[in-house]
């Protein structure tokens, strides 16, 4: 029983004895939010669903965090690769989530396109580059392609290959 006799006193009692595990509750989600990363192999829209969730979560719990605020955090876990995307974000007056949510899935965007034509430009040198041609006594390119900048280079490095010397045919 709540020693109370009316419903204002109950809530706020309630509320007192609620508070903390409330804000433990409610600094646990902060940290999760400072302290979330991306991982390399999913995609941009999944990285942020989390951090959103949580943000979401804090507002429900009637703690604040600004846009601003989850903006940083986002960025701080996103990684080198988009160091230069951050900066740009600095310079600009603030922004909403919204905003930069779509700013950054099109900047994502942006990346797969410049690695595709990256690999698809480098096969193509590579094609016709006078210095990739055959040590015909080591049976293996002068100059060895580097498979980490390709996309996909696991199957790359687990395919079996079969070099053909134009020259020689």
């Amino acid at each position: 029983m709540i020693p109370c006799t009316l419903d204002h006193e109950a809530s706020s009692l309630l509320g007192k004895w609620l508070s903390p595990l409330s804000e433990i509750h409610i600094h646990t989600i902060r940290d999760q939010i400072s302290t979330f990363k991306k991982d390399s192999e999913n995609p941009i829209t999944e990285y942020l669903m989390h951090p959103k969730s949580l943000f979401i979560s804090l507002t429900a719990a009637s703690s604040t965090m600004t846009d601003e605020e989850l903006i940083e955090y986002v960025l701080d876990g996103l990684g080198h690769e988009y160091k230069e995307f951050t900066t740009s974000l600095h310079l600009r007056p603030s922004l909403s989530f919204d905003e930069f949510y779509d700013l950054l899935v099109k900047e994502e965007q942006v990346f797969k396109k410049m690695s595709l034509v990256s690999v698809s430009t480098g096969v193509y040198r590579a094609s016709t580059d006078p210095q990739t041609q055959f040590n015909i006594e080591r049976g293996s390119p002068t100059t060895p392609i580097n498979t980490m900048d390709i996309e996909g280079k696991d199957e790359v490095m687990n395919a079996n290959i079969d070099v053909v010397d134009d020259a020689q045919t």
